[in-house]
C-alpha cells in the first residue's frame, strides 16, 4: 500500500529537474565490475491562466572496475512559458576515480580523482562554461560515507553578452556525506566551495540535499534541494539559485 501512495505521489507533482543529481559517493569496489546508471525524463505542462511546458531530460552512468570507477552525469532542460522561453540549460560531467592509497583497519582510504565538465545556462548569461580539474579525496572514517575533497581546476567561461572569453583557476574544496537511514531510504549532502585563487573574495558555492527512497529495485523517488550561490555574477544575474527538484528515477 505505501509503495502505491509513494507512486501516486510522483505521478501527480509536476517534475521540476534542475541540478537533478549531485556527483554520487562512490567508492571504488563498492559494487562488482560492470555498467550502472539511472535515467530522468520529465514533461511537464499548464494551461489557461497558466500557459507553460517544461521538458527536462536527465542521467547518470558508472563504470566499476576493480582499480578505479568512471562516472558520467548529464542532463538538460528547457521551458517556455506564454511562448517565451524561460529556461534552457545543459550539463556534462566526466569524473574517474581510482585508488591512491588502500584502506587501513581503523582509518579510511585515500583516492585521486579527475573530472571534465562543459555547461550553458541561457538564464545566466553562459553561453560556455569548460572545466578540467584534479585533487585527492579523502575518506578519514572507514565505516561512514563521509568524503572531503580538495584540488585545483581551470575554468574557462564565454558569455552571451560578450565576445571575449574569461580563463581563471580555482580552488575546488568539497564535503560529500551520505546515511542510509533504512535498506531502501537514503540522504546526502554535497557541498562545494570554489573560490578563485587570485581573488579569494569570488568563489562559488554549490550546495544540495538529496532524500532517495527506492520503491522497486529498478525505480525510487528522489526530493533534492538545491542551492547555488555566485559571489561576482555578470551584469544584472543574481547571485544565487534555489531549486526543489521531485523526481522518479529508472536504475540499470
Amino acid at each position: 500500500m505505501l509503495k502505491r501512495l509513494y507512486l501516486l505521489f510522483v505521478m501527480v507533482l509536476p517534475l521540476h529537474l534542475y541540478s537533478i543529481t549531485p556527483i554520487n559517493i562512490l567508492e571504488v569496489g563498492e559494487k562488482e565490475v560492470g555498467v550502472y546508471g539511472s535515467l530522468n525524463v520529465a514533461f511537464n505542462s499548464a494551461r489557461g491562466n497558466s500557459e507553460l511546458e517544461r521538458y527536462s531530460l536527465a542521467g547518470n552512468m558508472q563504470k566499476f572496475n576493480n582499480a578505479d570507477i568512471w562516472l558520467l552525469n548529464a542532463y538538460y532542460t528547457i521551458e517556455q512559458s506564454q511562448n517565451v522561453t524561460t529556461a534552457n540549460y545543459s550539463y556534462l560531467h566526466l569524473r574517474n576515480v581510482r585508488k591512491l592509497l588502500p584502506s587501513s583497519k581503523k582509518f579510511g582510504r585515500v583516492d585521486w580523482e579527475y573530472f571534465g565538465q562543459i555547461d550553458h545556462n541561457e538564464f545566466q548569461l553562459l553561453d560556455f562554461r569548460g572545466l578540467l580539474g584534479a585533487g585527492l579525496r579523502f575518506k578519514p572514517m572507514k565505516k561512514y560515507h563521509f568524503f572531503l575533497g580538495a584540488g585545483p581546476m581551470f575554468v574557462r567561461e564565454t558569455y552571451l553578452d560578450k565576445t571575449e572569453s574569461t580563463n581563471y583557476v580555482r580552488a575546488n574544496l568539497y564535503l560529500n556525506v551520505k546515511h542510509n537511514i533504512t535498506e531502501q531510504t537514503s540522504i546526502s549532502y554535497v557541498a562545494y566551495y570554489q573560490p578563485r585563487v587570485d581573488k579569494v573574495n569570488d568563489f562559488d558555492l554549490v550546495q544540495s540535499f538529496k532524500f532517495e527512497n527506492d520503491i522497486t529495485k529498478n525505480f525510487s523517488l528522489i526530493f533534492l534541494l538545491s542551492y547555488d550561490h555566485d559571489s561576482h555574477p555578470i551584469d544584472s544575474v543574481e547571485k544565487y539559485d534555489f531549486a526543489q527538484t521531485t523526481s522518479f528515477r529508472y536504475k540499470f
